[in-house]
């Protein structure tokens, strides 16, 4: 079997580790919104660390170069991590597992975080 064990075309195949390039063009936009998120996660609103979880996770699920190293330097992780354990709210710990599977995706220095 000569063949590689990626689907890609190797110009195109990515190593397992991501790399710490900076995130996509567009995302400086989005990355506006990271205080207001960051308020959100931390008010006594279980609605809005909800809200707050979804948003940092469909920040973190971006496909190419997610703004991993942002999100940690914004100083959320340990409050995803505390969501982990709110077991009368299935959904904000879901989402918060999520987030926080996604910042272990990254780097060795991200998951250092952890």
């Amino acid at each position: 079997y000569g063949g590689s064990w990626s689907s890609q075309p190797p110009q195109q195949a990515r190593t397992a580790t991501r790399s710490a390039e900076a995130p996509e063009p567009g995302l400086a936009e989005t990355l506006k919104s990271l205080p207001e998120d960051v308020q959100l996660l931390n008010s006594d609103d279980r609605g809005q660390q909800l809200e707050a979880c979804i948003r940092l996770r469909k920040l973190l699920s971006i496909e190419r170069n997610p703004p991993i190293a942002e999100i940690i330097e914004a100083g959320v992780v340990p409050r995803l991590v505390q969501f982990l354990h709110c077991f009368d709210d299935p959904m904000l710990a879901f989402e918060a597992a999520w987030a926080v599977t996604n910042v272990a995706s990254g780097t060795s220095e991200h998951t250092r975080v952890l």
